[in-house]
């Protein structure tokens, strides 16, 4: 791969506090992003890993989002092209085919 130059799409999202940021794989918006946000914001992934039991945090933190979870709005432009989702659950934004875990 050496002196071979490869083009790659890449996303871009502003939230409606002006956040903005650029994304290469996908894009998580609804219900997979506001439990990504708890959890990563929450002090029981930090015990929960300390304990060795760290994926225990995300099914409790599911369990709890199940009941506090409200869907929002958004828009999404592509290509010059407006769409409006009022009452999302999950919406994932994939640029490629294949989506992986990581």
């Amino acid at each position: 791969m050496i002196g071979c130059l490869r083009t790659y799409d890449a996303g871009y999202y502003q939230l409606k506090n002006g956040e903005t940021g650029y994304f290469m794989n996908n894009l998580g918006a609804g219900f997979d992003a506001y439990i990504a946000r708890q959890i990563n914001q929450s002090k029981l992934k930090k015990w929960c890993n300390r304990l060795y039991v760290g994926k225990l945090a995300y099914v409790m933190m599911l369990i709890i989002g199940l009941f506090q979870y409200r869907p929002s709005l958004v828009e999404v432009e592509v290509d010059g092209h407006k769409e409006r989702f009022e009452q999302h659950g999950l919406l994932p934004f994939p640029i490629s085919l294949f989506l992986e875990e990581g």
